[in-house]
């Protein structure tokens, strides 16, 4: 399982890296998925407050907002829930 999540997590950042490559503007593509991945970080963050989920802002979970944009926040927090 943790495999799986692990392979799926590679593909969409391949999927988000090829749409980026893909647009005719790679760098404001980049910094749109990486405000989007911050601000989606800060919102499932402040969320914690009411809900019972939260991701903690370290390096690791900024660094995969910046580069994944909402997919990876949301990878992580499938697999937080998952183990």
């Amino acid at each position: 399982m943790k495999i799986l999540a692990i392979v799926l997590l590679g593909a969409a950042a391949a999927f988000v890296l090829w749409s980026m490559v893909k647009t005719r503007r790679p760098l404001i593509a980049l910094l749109l998925t990486a405000l989007s991945g911050t601000a989606a970080l800060f919102a499932v963050n402040l969320l914690g407050t009411v809900l019972p989920i939260s991701l903690p802002i370290n390096w690791t979970t900024l660094g995969t907002g910046v580069l994944m944009g909402v997919p990876g926040i949301i990878g992580m927090l499938v697999l937080q829930i998952a183990f």
